[in-house]
């Protein structure tokens, strides 16, 4: 592949029709319009540029909206900074629109400042990193290609937020608008004082932490990977929740409505629940923390689970 050109040469257009509409195996998303880079792509990238000095498409999801190198996504690698490209990309290349009319940035967004963000994007390729905006909007936006990163934003809007292929990180936030997201594949972290509401939210592939909640409602998930955290929900309401890979912590819910759960794989901590409806529960691979009037209950309704806990005690 080409060098990529200085900034007051033209990069070629085929340069960016492949990177848009090349389609390999396992390394695409078929909702998105570019590439879905992995850890693999990037260290080989990196490699590839330290032997030639050219810069191959994979690796404009480590440079920002302006054209700068930002930092390799995974800088635990011990990859020698003093090694990575220098050169600046010409910005209005990192942009590019659908026929259909969509905005995708090829890169990263990064902005460190304070300011309001209000993207136009429909989709970002890169990670997107706003860390001290205490308002992010994003009106359009819909995929992600890596993680989304707006831990002081106290409202996060993007309701036709789909896809996030990293964590999506709000730490503080009293409204957390995202109506139509499905996937996160890796951790969600929603600090959300109030309602947990992602109606279409069915798989988040690392850790889904809502500690602060009030309530969790989330109707379609069913899937959690990692730990499904909402400590401090006086409410847990999923009724399409299969199976959740660590911990299921509900500390202070008194009503606890997981009709079709059948498998956790660490401890299930609902101790407060008065209510407790998983006739379905299977396995839990520690742990079943429950009050004693309740865990007679779930006995009394079937609940393997908890008909396996009394078995071991007698």
């Amino acid at each position: 592949m080409a060098a990529w050109p200085n900034s007051a040469s033209k990069i070629p257009k085929e340069i960016l029709s492949d990177f848009v509409t090349t389609r390999k195996p396992n390394r695409i998303i078929l909702t998105m319009p570019y590439p879905q880079f992995t850890k693999e792509d990037l260290k080989l990238a990196l490699a590839h540029y330290k032997a030639t000095k050219v810069i191959q498409d994979v690796l404009l999801v480590c440079f920002d909206q302006h054209g700068k190198w930002r930092c390799h996504p995974f800088p635990h690698d011990g990859v020698d900074s003093g090694k990575l490209p220098k050169q600046t990309i010409p910005a209005n290349h990192l942009v590019k629109f659908c026929p259909n009319g969509q905005k995708i940035l090829l890169c990263s967004f990064v902005d460190c400042s304070e300011t309001p963000i209000e993207l136009d994007y429909h989709h970002v390729a890169g990670h997107i990193s706003t860390a001290n905006t205490q308002h992010f909007s994003a009106p359009n936006l819909q995929t992600v290609g890596g993680y989304l990163d707006a831990n002081s934003a106290t409202s996060f809007n993007a309701p036709c937020l789909q896809t996030v292929n990293g964590n999506l990180g709000v730490f503080s936030v009293n409204s957390f608008n995202v109506p139509c997201l499905l996937t996160v594949n890796g951790t969600l972290m929603a600090g959300i004082r109030t309602t947990f509401d992602a109606p279409k939210l069915q798989t988040v592939t690392g850790d889904l932490d809502t500690e602060s909640a009030t309530s969790f409602k989330v109707t379609d998930l069913q899937t959690v990977n990692g730990h499904l955290n909402a400590q401090s929900a006086n409410f847990f309401d999923a009724p399409n929740l299969q199976n959740v890979g660590g911990d299921l912590t509900a500390e202070l819910a008194t009503s606890f409505l997981a009709p079709s759960l059948e498998t956790v794989g660490s401890d299930l901590n609902a101790p407060s629940a008065t209510t407790f409806h998983a006739p379905r529960l299977v396995t839990v691979g520690g742990d079943l923390a429950l009050n004693e009037i309740t865990m007679r209950a779930a006995v009394s309704a079937g609940c393997p689970a908890a008909i396996a806990v009394i078995a071991e005690g007698l």
